[in-house]
């Protein structure tokens, strides 16, 4: 009687002990995907740091000391000249009007609008004090993206292109390197964050091109966000496709269009599609067929051994846990 008594004092100990850690180990889970979503929201705010300064023009010609100062005065000038003049001063050119110089006139016009990126806001100067881009030693082509190209060159060493999908939020920088381990938790410039940074692998060439130029990002499946290769995903839906065709790729060998032509499915160990290069036409035509025949829906876009193609990867757990990847495939216009 008295042992059976002790097993029930025991019961509600050990049901409230079974409550506490269950609460504890949900509240670890919380916690590591709050950190989790913090780290991608950090790192996606980088990226668009990136993406302006990047995408701005790059100057070293100091501003005058005294241009701010005479701003409001060049501005007032200029829209008030034809109303406050008298008749006769109006039919005489300005330039002929010796006691006023030219410069004080057209000068302040040419220098009225500040950069872009003089005054950012508190959040934006953090974030672009850890950009600290180098200033572009030259002003590049915009391309495609409008990307200074030189200033990312600057910027990575290992820069080799600029991807944008319009109408998406892809619009990054891609490196080249054999060193993907690191790239995977570092971004462009080098901060140490789970969304990785859009890289290929060295075996391809940007200069010639290879037949197929593939490049692999992160897909970040728990986020809510559309950070790195995330929107890859929405073009297993032929309707996004449609809307979403084009592909632009701004490389420091030139500018280049894409057309997607195949969505497809697969794991890793299914098959290769980043193989850069062939050593036949009917191996790269094996190649394309597979893309055709894999692609989840037909694209009614014709590719042949003559063309080139660009080959977007990313990582797809809802096809398979292990190993699925989602594969992009376009075609060069």
């Amino acid at each position: 009687m008295t042992q059976h008594k002790r097993t029930k004092r025991r019961s509600p100990m050990t049901a409230v002990l079974a409550v506490i850690l269950i609460l504890a180990g949900v509240a670890a889970i919380a916690d590591s995907l709050w950190m989790q979503e913090n780290e991608i929201s950090t790192g996606a705010e980088i990226y668009e740091a990136l993406v302006e300064q990047l995408k701005q023009p790059h100057t070293t010609e100091e501003k005058p000391e005294n241009q701010q100062d005479e701003q409001p005065a060049a501005d007032t000038t200029t829209e008030e000249m034809p109303v406050t003049q008298d008749e006769p001063e109006q039919e005489q050119p300005v330039q002929e009007q010796p006691d006023q110089p030219a410069d004080q006139i057209y000068e302040p016009a040419v220098t009225v609008v500040p950069p872009l990126t003089v005054q950012p806001t508190e959040p934006e100067q953090q974030i672009l004090q850890l950009v600290n881009l180098p200033e572009s030693p030259k002003e590049a082509a915009p391309g495609f993206t409008g990307a200074d190209l030189a200033a990312c060159k600057a910027a990575n060493s290992d820069f080799a292109a600029w991807l944008q999908i319009p109408g998406t939020d892809i619009d990054y920088p891609v490196v080249l390197t054999n060193d993907v381990d690191y790239y995977l938790d570092h971004t462009f410039t080098g901060e140490e964050s789970i969304i990785g940074c859009l890289f290929s692998l060295d075996r391809t060439d940007y200069a010639a091109p290879s037949d197929n130029i593939a490049i692999y990002g992160h897909h970040m499946r728990r986020s809510r966000s559309t950070t790195m290769f995330q929107p890859l995903h929405n073009y297993k839906k032929a309707s996004f496709r449609n809307e979403h065709a084009t592909i632009h790729l701004d490389t420091l060998h030139g500018s280049r269009s894409y057309t997607v032509f195949a969505v497809i499915n697969k794991r890793e160990s299914d098959w290769d599609a980043s193989a850069a290069d062939f050593a036949s036409a009917d191996e790269y035509q094996a190649f394309l067929d597979r893309a055709l025949e894999w692609s989840l829906y037909d694209t009614g876009v014709s590719v042949t051994t003559d063309d080139h193609i660009l080959t977007l990867i990313t990582c797809d757990r809802d096809y398979n846990s292990e190993d699925g990847q989602l594969v992009v495939m376009a075609v060069q216009q």
